[in-house]
């Protein structure tokens, strides 16, 4: 499948203040940069000025990861390939096509031309595209898109998004297909794509320990690539019960929760104040929907995920040198302490991509 060229897509923005390309960084404090993207007005998450969004809901004004004050340094790159472990992508979106990561040949025993990786079926196969429309969703947070005046931003405009498919169009992805798209990604490390981060956004219960999925994990570490996971929607504490892959516990695994508008974490959310990493927004998330390449609104860890995924991501475009430890390190400190997150989880905080990345003033 052709791509569109890709391009750093330096279109007009609606900037506020003077965009600096030089000087010092504190010429950035005052500077945002807002894209021109249509829909990003009820992308409360990575702006939020108080508006109501999805039929009405309100939100709380600031209560966002300063995303406008972190494209300021930087609105991402191509070199890093993020992998979205998930139902696959709508390889064809509009707002996603120009990111979608395609294979010079060879590469992971597929062809040409192709996009990714799918091993639902028997045998596997290397199209990965989405029957379900969570990977869709979850791509478009990551990557979509951004400055284009299409649709929605991504947190990084600019990623190489490689999606492996593992979830089912009846949404189910159990511990052997996740086992072999771990594998086929440890693969393609070790054949020289750039993979840095891993997102994987789908928990179901009552799925076991694999001690063969925690030494994937180990892998990953070990080839420096950072493993994003969601911890749930099943009102758990997971300092008290399990919801794999968070319970792993990997050294290189950041485990994240969903907060609401208002700071406030969501209901269904999962916590754990030794088990789960850091919050970010997760309700009413507006962004890519595989369905007529579309648009829709999701709720969930797994929104919120993608949204410290696509913090990696910018803060490798800063610092491609990162490694897995330090990145790891540099999100759990990139937080907004909040006492509604205070003993839910490990940093008692809400993800803020301007403190991930070095010379962004946090408003």
């Amino acid at each position: 499948m052709p791509r569109s060229p890709r391009s750093h897509r330096w279109l007009p923005l609606a900037v506020a203040a003077a965009f600096v390309l030089a000087g010092a960084s504190t010429a950035l404090a005052s500077t945002v940069v807002v894209p021109n993207d249509p829909s990003f007005g009820v992308q409360w998450g990575f702006k939020n000025t108080g508006q109501s969004v999805n039929g009405g809901v309100a939100g709380t004004p600031g209560a966002d990861i300063d995303a406008t004050e972190a494209w300021a340094v930087t609105t991402g790159t191509s070199a890093p390939v993020v992998v979205i472990l998930d139902s696959g992508v709508d390889l064809d979106h509009p707002d996603l096509a120009a990111n979608i990561w395609t294979n010079p040949g060879g590469i992971g025993g597929c062809a040409a031309g192709t996009h990714g990786y799918n091993v639902v079926p028997r045998p596997p196969t290397c199209d990965p595209t989405d029957d379900l429309g969570h990977g869709t969703h979850v791509a478009g947070i990551v990557g979509a898109v951004g400055g284009d005046g299409v649709g929605v931003a991504g947190v990084d405009w600019h990623a190489t998004i490689l999606p492996v498919k593992f979830i089912s169009a009846t949404n189910k992805g159990p511990n052997g297909k996740l086992l072999k798209a771990l594998d086929w990604v440890l693969r393609i490390v070790g054949e020289g794509v750039n993979v840095r981060v891993v997102n994987d956004s789908g928990t179901w219960g009552g799925t076991a320990y694999s001690s063969t999925i925690a030494d994937r994990l180990q892998q990953l570490s070990d080839k420096g690539v950072l493993f994003v996971s969601a911890a749930g929607n099943t009102k758990m504490n997971l300092d008290t019960s399990v919801r794999y892959p968070c319970s792993y516990q990997a050294a290189s695994e950041v485990c994240v929760t969903a907060t609401d508008q208002n700071d406030t974490l969501w209901p269904k959310s999962n916590r754990g104040a030794s088990t789960v990493d850091l919050a970010a927004p997760g309700v009413n998330i507006y962004s890519t929907a595989f369905a007529g390449d579309g648009y829709s609104y999701m709720s969930g860890g797994s929104m919120a995920a993608p949204m410290v995924t696509g913090a990696a991501m910018l803060a490798l475009a800063q610092d491609p040198t990162l490694t897995v430890s330090a990145l790891k390190s540099r999100l759990l400190g990139a937080v907004d302490p909040l006492p509604s997150l205070a003993g839910k989880v490990r940093t008692g905080g809400r993800l803020d991509v301007c403190r991930a990345l070095v010379g962004c003033p946090v408003p």
